[in-house]
This record gives C-alpha cells, sequence and structure tokens, in this order.
C-alpha cells in the first residue's frame, strides 16, 4: 500500500514574472507533504538573475564618480594656493612697509645731523632731552619721523680724532629716531654721537 495519497487540491498563483507556481497537496496520515513548481517558472527566475547581474557589472557609472572625485580634489588644491598666494602677498606687504619705516627712521638721524640747534650749547642739560619731528613734505605721502635728541654729558675727545686731550671736550649725546610707515608700521633706532667744544 503506498504511503502518499493522490493529490486532493491545487493552488495556482500568479508570480511577479507572468509565470505560475502550480501547488499539489498530497495527504499522508493527515500531514500534508509535497510542492511542485512549473519549469517555466525557473527559466523566468534565470533570466531576471542574468539581468540583476548584467546590472552589477554595469561600470559606466563609475567614470562619473571618479571625474567628480577628481574634480573636488583639484578644487581643494586650488583653493589651498589661493590661501597660500594671498598669505605671501600679506607678508610682502608687511615687509614692505616695515623698511619704509626703517628708512624713515633713518632719515630721522640725517635730519639731527644737518639741526645744529637740537645739540648745541642751549642743549646741555642731562635728562631734559630736545624733540623734534619730521618737516612736512620731507618724506613719503605715508612717511614721518620724530625723536629726541639727549645730552649724556662731557668727557676727554677720543683718540686719533685730531685734537690735543685737555684743550677741547667731547659732549657726548644720543638721539632716539623713530620712523613710521603705512598700515601703522612702526621703527626704532638709537645713535650715539658727540661734538667737540670747549
Amino acid at each position: 500500500m503506498s504511503t502518499f495519497a493522490k493529490p486532493f487540491r491545487f493552488y495556482p498563483e500568479n508570480t511577479p514574472g507572468g509565470g505560475r507556481i502550480l501547488w499539489t497537496v498530497f495527504s499522508c496520515s493527515g500531514v500534508a507533504g509535497l510542492i511542485l513548481v512549473q519549469p517555466c517558472w525557473f527559466s523566468q527566475m534565470e533570466r531576471a538573475m542574468k539581468t540583476c547581474r548584467c546590472f552589477l557589472n554595469n561600470k559606466d557609472g563609475s567614470v562619473l564618480v571618479v571625474a567628480l572625485v577628481i574634480l573636488a580634489l583639484l578644487t581643494i588644491i586650488g583653493i589651498a594656493a589661493s590661501q597660500m598666494s594671498e598669505s605671501e602677498l600679506g607678508m610682502a606687504a608687511n615687509w614692505r612697509f616695515q623698511k619704509q619705516a626703517f628708512y624713515a627712521a633713518e632719515a630721522a638721524g640725517g635730519y639731527v645731523a644737518r639741526s645744529p640747534e637740537l645739540y648745541d650749547n642751549e642743549n646741555m642739560s642731562p635728562g631734559s632731552p630736545k624733540a623734534f619731528s619730521s618737516p612736512e613734505g620731507l618724506l613719503g605721502e605715508k612717511q614721518s619721523f620724530e625723536g629726541t635728541v639727549e645730552y649724556l654729558g662731557a668727557s676727554a675727545v677720543p683718540r686719533g680724532s685730531g685734537f690735543e686731550i685737555g684743550q677741547f671736550k667731547a659732549h657726548r649725546y644720543r638721539m632716539q629716531c623713530k620712523g613710521y610707515g603705512p598700515s601703522g608700521a612702526k621703527a626704532t633706532i638709537e645713535i650715539g654721537f658727540y661734538r667737540r667744544g670747549y
């Protein structure tokens, strides 16, 4: 006697691919047991699998992704280079402004040398410096200077100066010169000198 009975119920169902699945149920001691599927469903599944593999193996979009990545990298490099160029330009401008301020301070030293009224007999009191400033039109539009000339005292003239020791004295002075340039640039120099006198 056979263990399985004849099929007694069928459940045809539509599949997403258009095929049909046939369920054939057998009864054995009250337990359902076997499922049969139409062969056409397997061919449809195979075609779907091939289509999926073709889609996964498609590399047409990778070129676009690589191009976008390269474009992003070039953009970052360009921005970094632009910032470096701006920093270098700023450093060069600051260096130029500082040089202009230093030249203004040096011009102040030359101005003192040509202004004997700053270190004459009226400026012979230690601790009471004489102030001066740049005349109008002497320097550039954004340059100026100011400073002081201070009397430090008298001493013997240095050897080799061409004057007899004891007859003349060296009146020592110190001038402090401050030069100003564009963008608030500032430079300060100090110069010591002496003048011969009795």
